[in-house]
């Protein structure tokens, strides 16, 4: 039996429909194929392409096994047909299993080799893109398919704004550019709160010092690809302020004296006080002598740019100013005797008060004072302006009590409990003596102690009743001298 080699040869441009090319025959007027060829599989299986044909010599045969063909549908190429530009994408080419195929890209490249069945592309190109795949099968026979593929411009992901904010109320804004055809994505990692949230821009409050993230994402609608961009914000917090209240009204003079400013926190403090001096201490002293409406005014930069700034307005009120001087009547003051005499030489008041330290006050404008009771006492001069600013003088002055002596004249030593004993009562008194003579002028009595006892007893025996002479000698505490005389009488 004869074999007949019969071939189905598929060329295209394009796509058209396979013709029949007999080799080592020919196909009789009345041959015909009784089976069509599926073209749009893969493989042609050999049970599908049978075909009658008659010969020269009349033999009728059926062979299978003398027949191929190259499928008339090309190859296929499967992978995503929207792309977005710098983005590399997988493709997967699907047909013969016994062909081979070549990858052609235009408006991108390919990674690896162009011949296996399976690449990643890079597409480059937003204005034309496209992929040819060519399948030859094993008798060398060739086809080949386009796919165009619309590529986008990659989004574009970027964040402008300050890179340092301070803690504060006041938004802090950031953009990004304004691309049709995306979709944004923000994203804050802390630090604050993300208030107001745009298209292109946010606002966010900052509320917690140090280094925060904001990330953006941005995707295409069409293509589905991203790009992603970050942005770090140093945020600092604003310098708390120790500042004087506002609308202050104080007296001439005032010390300003401020507490609680940070010196060691990297902060510039410029202090104005309005009276053309300035300070760049955190915590400055400073003298308004005279009265007078003075703006002070702080303003603090922190090491980020970060500032606040407060001002005021200081009222300075006119004073009195207390004066005064006081004189006695005696050398030593003593308490319910000497008269101090008190000399107001205020300025700048219209009334004045009085304090003498032991309880009393007084509204005259010099008055004359005498202490009831020996002591230490402050003496205080307020004088008022009309302003309603007071000043005040204080002065200390010494009171003592009197040195005195006081001699009893009679008792009775007669053992009823009741003035028994000869004693004096004194006061201030350091050094005493005293001596006792009968009216003959015996000495029967003597004593150098200020506080004696004497009994009447001389000479072992209880003198008798009458009347006796005294002589007492006697230094005060503070310098005066006694010489006192007198009679005494002795009773029974």
């Amino acid at each position: 039996m004869k074999t007949l080699f019969i071939s189905l040869i598929a060329i295209f441009t394009g796509f058209s429909v396979p013709a029949l090319d007999i080799r080592h025959g020919k196909a009789s007027p009345g041959s015909h194929i009784e089976n069509s060829i599926d073209a749009g599989k893969t493989s042609i299986p050999k049970q599908d392409l049978l075909s009658d044909i008659s010969n020269a010599e009349k033999c009728n045969d059926q062979n299978p096994d003398s027949v191929s063909a190259l499928h008339s549908s090309g190859p296929q190429i499967y992978g995503p047909l929207v792309a977005c530009a710098t983005k590399t994408y997988h493709y997967i080419s699907q047909g013969d299993s016994l062909s081979s195929f070549t990858w052609t890209v235009q408006g991108g490249f390919i990674h690896g080799n162009p011949h296996d069945t399976e690449i990643d592309i890079t597409w480059t190109d937003t204005v034309f893109a496209q992929i040819k795949l060519t399948e030859t099968n094993y008798s060398g026979q060739s086809i080949f398919v386009y796919v165009a593929i619309t590529v986008y411009a990659l989004p574009v992901s970027e964040i402008h704004g300050k890179n340092s904010a301070c803690i504060t109320p006041a938004l802090s804004y950031y953009t990004t550019s304004n691309q049709p055809g995306v979709l944004r994505h923000w994203n804050l990692d802390g630090g604050g709160s993300i208030l107001m949230n745009g298209t292109d821009s946010i606002g966010i409050e900052w509320n917690q010092p140090g280094d925060h993230l904001i990330s953006l994402r941005t995707v295409s609608i069409y293509a589905g690809c991203d790009s992603t961009t970050s942005f770090v914000v140093h945020v600092d917090s604003i310098p708390m302020i120790s500042f004087p209240a506002p609308n202050l009204s104080v007296c001439a003079p005032y010390v300003l004296q401020v507490h609680g400013n940070n010196p060691l926190h990297g902060y510039h403090y410029d202090w104005h006080f309005g009276d053309s001096t300035g300070s760049t201490d955190a915590n400055p002293l400073h003298n308004y002598i005279g009265p007078g409406d003075y703006s002070v005014s702080l303003i603090v930069n922190g090491r980020f740019g970060c500032a606040d700034t407060a001002t005021s307005v200081i009222h300075v009120k006119p004073s009195a100013q207390a004066l005064f001087s006081v004189q006695t009547n005696s050398d030593t003051n003593y308490a319910g005797s000497t008269t101090f005499s008190f000399t107001n030489n205020s300025i700048g008041a219209y009334t004045y008060q009085w304090n003498f330290g032991d309880g009393n006050l007084s509204n005259v404008n010099e008055p004359d004072y005498v202490y009831g009771a020996a002591g230490t006492f402050t003496v205080t001069l307020r004088a008022i302006a009309s302003s309603g600013c007071v000043d005040s003088m204080t002065k200390i002055v010494e009171v003592i009590s009197p040195e005195i002596i006081f001699v009893p004249s009679a008792f009775s030593p007669n053992g009823d409990n009741v003035n028994d004993y000869f004693s004096v009562v004194h006061n201030n008194i350091r050094e005493l003596k005293i001596t006792v003579y009968n009216e003959w002028g015996q000495l029967i009595f003597t004593s150098a102690e200020p506080d004696f006892h004497w009994d009447g007893i001389f000479h072992g025996r209880l003198i008798d009743q009458g009347l006796y002479g005294y002589r007492i000698q006697a230094t005060g505490t503070f310098g005066e001298n006694f010489d006192l005389q007198g009679k005494l009488t002795v009773l029974r």
